[in-house]
């Protein structure tokens, strides 16, 4: 990622990233990649999953391309999204560990035993959800 953005900061190399892997996954121009942990992820296979594991509550699919949404249009940071998202799928972590696919490097989503969402930052900072809040 320097070598095409050098001039940026580590925050904004790493929010950059974010925008790169997800905000075109709601236009058509993203297509299938590999993303940091190897694993081959389809964006728009991921907002299919999202929509499917809400159908019975399309609200919440509308308020998940609501967060991206302002996220692409600079309202919140990378992680406050990730907080929101975190929020949204509590209690879901098949979706959790799809969209740390997409995060940018150094951003991690882990669910305890505890079903408690720890989010870590690039800094090592770490941020707790437990269910319900």
């Amino acid at each position: 990622m320097a070598s095409f953005l050098p001039s940026l900061s580590q925050t904004q190399a790493a929010t950059a990233s974010f925008i790169l892997n997800f905000e075109y996954c709601i236009p058509t121009e993203m297509s299938s990649r590999t993303t940091r942990s190897g694993i081959s992820t389809d964006p728009r296979a991921y907002l299919d999953a999202v929509k499917s594991q809400f159908q019975d509550r399309p609200e919440v699919y509308d308020q998940f391309l609501n967060i991206m949404k302002d996220f692409k249009n600079h309202a919140i940071d990378a992680h406050i999204v990730i907080e929101r998202v975190a929020r949204l799928f509590h209690g879901q972590p098949s979706l959790l560990k799809g969209f740390t696919s997409f995060l940018p490097v150094g951003y991690n989503i882990d669910v305890s035993p505890e079903n408690v969402v720890i989010i870590t930052t690039p800094l090592g900072t770490t941020t707790q959800i437990a269910a319900g809040l």
